[in-house]
């Protein structure tokens, strides 16, 4: 274990700087220069910022800033559009000086003993640098191979990409079997507050020290600027269950540091933590646990979270909830609740629920909660689960009306957007066979899904010619983008055209993706490769397969235009992935995530695209070695009012990645 030389100056948070030296540091971190800060008890502290020695991702919601210690923060950028006074704001300690207030730890458990790493206090092997659309970091430790990843998803309950994906994989690079389990650390404080309660659905708001394990781990955490959980504040918001995520084996709020609250203080422990029931948290933080679990050798295993913006909700009653049903379910989660603010208490509430035509309770649930009563600045919840059974494309509303015996009535009001989903067409496309939706009476947004299969093209690469990797296993070397031979020039170019040693890909399984270490799959969507003799799928170590597909988005109704477009990706083998020729995601195998392809990479109106990826198998397990790919395309259109068009130009400068549009 290598300690940085130069620790953040704020490591600690013994001592919590004013804002003035915040915006102090966050002067000498744009401008890239070294200095002595001094905290508000006068003592010297050494930050160690030098020119370079961050990377910043940013998108028009969040920005991301990863330092060469391997601590993060993260904070807003333009924040929520439907709020004003968002911007520019904390969501972890600190931001956007050096603060070391996001960070994992690792455990590596073998048959001799058990060893905790703190991996900001360990160097990096390689990064932070940025590829595409993240921000990776990766360690070397104990035989582990780490490597994180920061990057921007989409969250469910905006409809935005305003949240942080936290993905970790975990490699062992020994000869034997290892467990492994990571911890991540979040110093959450969401603008000024660095003391806000959180909201755990099924659990209620809550400002002491708790832990949950296994199945009781919530499905989000959410937390508000304002103490009165103003509407119109900004909001933080956690998902670690659900939505893609992989669920975390513990999960557990605690004070950060000791003598700022009732807790012991997570920070400065590694691993193990014990929470103090009942405990004020003071100045509160989010810890997550993922394992120890046992990864072969060679093997890996990856786990990951979002932490960012809250999407709607707030005041004295509100829906946390989806905004939009994809196309894989039939029911979502409503979590109501019901604040009150004042120092009396509310007596005798209930809730009753409505739901629009399309809408049903599910199973053994009753419309009406009884409340009971809340005392002054408490907080209650519920959850119910709610069917649909509507047309796509429809918008459908619900509410739940809460009253009081001395208070007046509240009415809390959400919606949910049913999406589009095309049916898959036929092996050779054509704009006309691009699906369509049926119209609908009013301007309702249009979602539109596109599924891996039959109609992807795949070029096979034998090893002899090419190998993707510089050592055995996948997760031990970066990809090798493939060259031209043995790939046809410009294989991965708009403009180029397919012969006939391309095949047309097949839906395949194998038993090895039931295995949690490839999960989460891509749900509804075929998982697609090659089959050889008896329809088996083949699984040729060391070769790669280029797959092909050109897709057609053309507006299901006058004056739509599109408003999101999200590539939803998965492999078994590291991938690069191309849109139209330019690289949007690399290095990547399991779930490798979402990429928001609008405005960069497709036009408002739509028009044809090629997407194309490169997928190389590694050299284990002979000729029986899963080598496939899936992926998720979703469009959403949305109406345009065309009256009055200004159209200007948008130069984006100053980060990698970036082009003139």
């Amino acid at each position: 274990m290598r300690p940085d030389p130069q620790q953040s100056w704020l490591r600690s948070h013994a001592h919590r700087a004013s804002p003035a030296i915040l915006a102090l540091v966050a002067a000498l971190v744009l401008l890239g220069i070294p200095g002595t800060i001094a905290s508000d008890d006068g003592e010297d502290q050494t930050p160690g910022l030098r020119a370079g020695s961050s990377v910043t991702l940013e998108n028009e919601s969040l920005r991301i800033l990863a330092f060469a210690d391997g601590t993060w923060v993260m904070g807003t950028t333009g924040g929520d559009p439907g709020i004003v006074g968002d911007e520019g704001k904390s969501l972890l300690f600190g931001y956007p000086s050096h603060s070391g207030s996001g960070y994992p730890s690792l455990r590596i458990v073998t048959a001799d003993d058990v060893r905790d790493y703190n991996l900001a206090q360990t160097l990096p092997a390689e990064g932070p640098s940025q590829k595409a659309d993240r921000v990776v970091t990766r360690w070397e430790i104990g035989g582990v191979h780490v490597e994180r990843e920061l990057s921007f998803y989409l969250n469910p309950f905006s409809d935005r990409s305003d949240v942080v994906l936290m993905r970790y994989c975990l490699g062992n690079t020994t000869g034997r079997l290892l467990r492994v389990g990571v911890r991540e650390m979040l110093d959450v404080m969401i603008g000024a507050n660095d003391e806000a309660p959180f909201f755990l659905p099924g659990i209620g708001a809550l400002s002491e020290e708790c832990d949950y394990l296994g199945d009781a781990v919530p499905e989000y955490f959410k937390s508000f600027e304002s103490s009165r959980f103003s509407e119109d504040s900004l909001r933080g918001l956690g998902i670690v269950r659900g939505y893609g995520m992989v669920a975390p084996d513990r999960f557990a709020l605690a004070t950060w540091h000791e003598g700022r609250g009732a807790g012991k203080g997570v920070y400065g422990t590694v691993w193990d933590y014990e929470v103090t029931p009942n405990a004020e948290l003071g100045d509160s933080a989010v810890a997550l646990w993922w394992g120890p679990y046992t990864v072969a050798p060679g093997g890996e295993r990856c786990i990951q979270a979002t932490y960012g913006l809250g999407g709607a909700g707030g005041g004295d009653a509100w829906f946390d909830a989806p905004t939009t049903l994809d196309c894989q379910s039939s029911a979502f989660a409503a979590h109501l609740w019901v604040s009150n603010t004042s120092a009396e208490p509310l007596l005798g509430g209930t809730a009753a629920l409505r739901l629009s035509p399309g809408l049903s309770l599910g199973p053994g649930q009753a419309d009406t909660w009884v409340i009971g009563n809340i005392e002054g600045k408490q907080v209650k919840g519920t959850s119910w689960r709610i069917e649909v059974d509507a047309r796509q494309g429809q918008r459908l509303a619900y509410s739940a009306s809460v009253g009081f015996s001395n208070a007046p009535g509240i009415e809390a009001q959400a919606e949910i957007l049913v999406a589009t989903c095309a049916r898959t067409p036929s092996p050779t496309i054509t704009p006309a066979d691009t699906p369509l939706p049926m119209p609908t009476p009013t301007p309702t947004p249009v979602v539109i899904c596109y599924c891996s299969g039959s109609e992807d093209l795949i070029y096979a690469i034998d090893k002899g010619s090419f190998k993707g990797y510089t050592t055995r296993s996948a997760s031990m070397s970066s990809l090798i983008h493939v060259t031209a031979p043995p790939a046809p020039a410009d294989w991965n170019q708009a403009e180029f055209t397919a012969g006939d040693s391309w095949s047309h890909a097949a839906a395949v399984k194998w038993d090895e993706w039931d295995a949690p270490d490839w999960g989460p799959l891509i749900s509804g969507c075929s998982i697609v490769g090659l089959v050889g003799d008896g329809d088996r799928p083949k699984g040729a170590s060391g070769e790669t397969h280029l797959l092909r597909r050109t897709f057609f988005l053309t507006p299901p109704e006058t004056h739509m235009r599109v408003a999101h477009a999200i590539l939803e990706m998965w492999s078994d083998n590291k991938t690069a992935w191309w849109w139209q020729g330019e690289l949007v995601a690399d290095d990547r195998e399991g779930y490798v995530g979402q990429v928001e392809l609008y405005p960069v990479y497709v036009r408002a109106e739509g028009g044809a695209y090629v997407l194309a990826v490169q997928n190389s198998n590694d050299l284990l397990h002979f000729d029986h070695n899963p080598h496939d790919t899936a992926y998720r395309m979703c469009v959403t259109w949305g109406y345009q009012n065309t009256a009055h068009t200004l159209s200007l130009p948008l130069i984006l400068a100053g980060m990698p990645g970036t082009r003139q549009v």
